[in-house]
């Protein structure tokens, strides 16, 4: 559902029909054990992605989960500022091999570890095809639960598309009234093609009182 502050309604732990809906995506995503990387992503910008990807990566560390959350968005990312950490190093400086992966890692003021988006480089996007990504995905798995990244929407840039192949779940985030039906057939095909299973899809932003009188 659509709120004001999603976010902030996570940390409080307050009882509100988005808390339990992000509890209902953590369960759901998490009902296999062997589900540890989950790649968020849309079909394009605005679909509301990143918010629910710091949303279940905040509702998980509450719950005493040992998470990391990626910002691998090439287009616009803005994971540094939601979580207030340093927005370089990170990702970018990852793939490129030029910094030690473990000084890449920030613990937010919630106790979140982060790694941002680090130096803008369109380079990076090239990176992702060489599987340096898989590679230092297992790295992290032996020191976090779970490992949540936030891709670039996946009719921008292929960037989704690559990391789609190397992650356990993959979720397709559209927003409710607004994504048109052709972007949506073309995003999950995309998916569908490059990652192990079949997506996950969430309609999100959903304003409940105009669904009710429906």
């Amino acid at each position: 559902p659509i709120t004001k502050m999603p976010i902030a309604n996570i940390l409080k732990k307050e009882r509100s029909v988005y808390l339990e809906e992000i509890k209902r995506i953590y369960i759901h995503l998490t009902s296999d054990k062997n589900n540890k990387t989950i790649l968020f992503t849309s079909s394009r910008q605005g679909e509301g992605k990143t918010t629910l990807a710091v949303s279940l990566a905040y509702y998980m560390t509450g719950i005493g989960k040992r998470v990391l959350l990626i910002d691998a968005d090439t287009v616009n990312p803005v994971i540094a500022g939601v979580t207030m950490v340093e927005a370089k190093p990170g990702f970018y400086e990852m793939m490129a091999g030029t910094k030690d992966i473990d000084r890449l890692i920030q613990e937010d003021e919630n106790g979140l570890s982060v790694m941002s988006a680090g130096e803008q480089n369109s380079y990076i996007s090239d990176l992702l095809l060489t599987g340096k990504l898989k590679e230092n995905i297992e790295k992290l798995e032996g020191q976090f639960d779970f490992i949540i990244i936030d891709s670039a929407p996946v009719l921008s840039v292929s960037d989704a598309e690559v990391i789609a192949g190397i992650v356990d779940k993959v979720v397709l985030v559209l927003q409710w009234a607004k994504t048109t039906k052709k972007d949506f057939k073309k995003a999950a095909d995309i998916l569908r093609f490059a990652s192990k299973h079949t997506p996950n899809v969430i309609l999100n932003k959903m304003k409940l009182s105009e669904l009710r009188s429906q």
